[in-house]
């Protein structure tokens, strides 16, 4: 096998990651990921898109996941086929959320190794602590995956840590950066005051039950001080229908709005105005929406799963709170707490600008991609 040294502008990544549609976590960090690549010149870079697009982006049935995997997957294989040799990479960074794309990875790294091009791969989600209890078929094939793979990142302290107990090496827990234009309205907020909608509430992603979104409504249904709760995001009839049902115990559920998808820069503006941001969900990697309200100094309250707490800074200078998923009694006594603590809310509000600032701009979070890239492209594979 051959040995690839490569530094500074001579590094070149070929980057196999979804981008919108559908508009998600993974998709959001791509899009800001190429956007800034593309300003400046560090390293060289191309791109094959991996998004799913042959299926509704909420769907949960299994056949209809795995039939559209496997379409998905033999498209990006055939797209490998022709880049690689095309392109000449020296790395690949590949990203996962683990599931049925496992199969896909494994697959993806086959054919780099037929290449001998180096993969890193990207995990994407936070279940590998959970995965690591179950010891189940799908943590079997993230271990071989890992071994097999030049490099591994992870988003949260608690895989980090998992993956190093379970004796895995050569990883690194990098977080997601925020866009220059997100960096730039954080700057601004700094200096300015949030224009708030009194008793406006929002939540902001995929409108369904491990999102938390049905504890949301029945907890907001008993605070009245809840004037206005949105809900933003894609959303199926059948839930919109039975969220409605739950918020009709107060007021004929007119405070309840299912908003459907927004704009980014609608979501923006509906962050700026609300009291606070909430996000109950029963599991998560990183979840951009918290860093955007922090961006925008609006407090968050959300669920201990995932990089959540480290996000937030629970330990320090919180930015927001956590609570446990699937607690509606928990939920509603926080909702109630941020309502009545005012001055609690502003200083998480600050907390959340100064720390994106500090921790999550895109230059600080670039430099780590590029020493991983840059350590693996000097390894013999």
């Amino acid at each position: 096998m051959k040995k690839k040294t490569q530094s500074g502008n001579n590094l070149k990544v070929l980057l196999v990651s979804p981008s919108p549609p559908p508009v998600g976590g993974i998709q959001s960090w791509t899009v800001n990921i190429l956007d800034f690549l593309k300003g400046q010149d560090a390293i060289r870079f191309c791109y094959i898109d991996s998004a799913v697009k042959y299926k509704d982006i909420l769907e949960i049935g299994l056949w209809k996941r795995f039939s559209a995997g496997i379409r998905v997957t033999a498209d990006l294989i055939n797209a490998l086929k022709t880049t690689i040799p095309k392109e000449n990479p020296n790395v690949i960074h590949l990203t996962s959320s683990a599931s049925l794309a496992l199969f896909k990875d494994y697959l993806i790294l086959k054919l780099a190794k037929r290449y001998n091009v180096p993969v890193v791969i990207h995990w994407r989600f936070g279940r590998i602590p959970d995965l690591a209890i179950k010891k189940n078929w799908e943590w079997k094939l993230i271990s071989y995956i890992i071994q097999k793979s030049a490099f591994s990142i992870v988003i949260d302290e608690h895989s980090f840590e998992i993956l190093k107990i379970n004796g895995f090496k050569n990883i690194a827990n990098i977080a997601n950066p925020i866009s220059k234009e997100l960096e730039q309205i954080a700057l601004r907020q700094i200096k300015s005051e949030r224009k708030i909608e009194e008793g406006k509430v929002i939540f902001v992603g995929h409108v369904y039950v491990r999102k938390g979104v049905y504890e949301l409504v029945e907890a907001c249904a008993s605070i009245k001080k809840v004037k206005k709760l949105k809900l933003i995001g894609p959303v199926k009839d059948e839930v919109s229908k039975e969220l409605k049902n739950i918020a009709q115990v107060r007021e004929d559920g007119e405070w309840l709005q299912l908003t459907g998808a927004k704009s980014r820069e609608e979501v923006y503006e509906e962050i700026c105005s609300a009291e606070f941001l909430v996000l109950p969900s029963y599991t998560e990697g990183f979840p951009n929406i918290v860093i955007e309200g922090m961006a925008m100094g609006c407090p968050i309250l959300a669920t201990n799963v995932g990089a959540i707490p480290e996000m937030l800074d629970i330990c320090n200078s919180p930015a927001g709170f956590c609570i446990s998923p699937q607690n509606i009694g928990a939920l509603k006594e926080s909702i109630e707490m941020m309502f009545v603590e005012k001055e609690l809310r502003t200083e998480y509000g600050h907390n959340g600008l100064k720390r994106v600032l500090q921790n999550y701009n895109m230059h600080h979070i670039i430099e780590q991609y590029i020493t991983v890239w840059q350590q693996v492209s000097n390894t013999t594979i």
